[in-house]
């Protein structure tokens, strides 16, 4: 999947509990696709979680102004 324009598409964090349940990391995840920004595919993010997004399968499509920090 890529991106367009000033958007960038990633793959939210998740972290498993005790007996298997699996939950989304605290607006964190790794950057798929960024064409306004390639160099931060393949980073880990941290991004405002409390705004809405476009999900599909298991990606989320966020606005480039969402994104607050690149961490890895």
């Amino acid at each position: 999947m890529r991106a367009f324009g000033d958007n960038a598409v990633i793959i939210p964090a998740t972290n498993t509990l005790i007996g298997g349940l699996q939950v989304k990391g605290d607006g964190e995840g790794k950057v798929v696709s960024c064409p306004s920004h390639p160099e931060i595919e393949g980073k880990t993010i941290l991004f405002n979680e409390n705004l809405r997004y476009i999900e599909y399968e298991k990606y989320l499509i966020i606005t480039l102004d969402s994104i607050l920090a690149v961490i890895r």
